[in-house]
């Protein structure tokens, strides 16, 4: 495990404790707009994957699910690095010279809560295969 395992980081509603968490596929549940408006998402036909390269950098993806347990992409990856400002834990990404971040707001086994500059919060699970019998 990295640095950026060890290394205990305040965010508004918990601490994260391990940051390599972070790596694998996510699945949006919801999203709260600042008007308090939620959308809640039942079925999601992309989901993110992140993969942390170091101990304070990655990628994110976005993958599409299929029924025999792949993935299918189209190759797109947006470099991130985590960073942290006055307490917070961030996601700062940079593609082709376009930057913008995501404040973590909870990070943990079960949950992935950002925040980004529209203060739109996104909530993620971690995304199960689908099974089928």
């Amino acid at each position: 495990m990295g640095l950026v395992g060890l290394i205990l980081w305040g965010c508004s509603q918990e601490k994260v404790k391990d940051t390599t968490i972070l790596n694998g596929y996510w699945e949006i549940e919801k999203v709260s707009f600042p008007s308090g408006q939620t959308k809640i998402y039942q079925v999601n036909a992309v989901v993110d994957y992140f993969l942390l390269t170091g101990d304070s950098s990655g990628v994110r993806q976005k993958v599409m699910p299929q029924l025999d347990g792949t993935f299918i992409s189209n190759g797109d990856q947006e470099p991130f690095k985590i960073s942290l400002r006055e307490g917070e834990l961030y996601l700062d990404y940079d593609k082709d010279g376009v930057t913008h971040s995501e404040r973590v707001i909870s990070l943990n086994q079960e949950k992935l809560v950002v925040i980004n500059r529209d203060e739109l919060t996104y909530h993620y699970k971690p995304f199960k295969k689908f099974e089928l019998k």
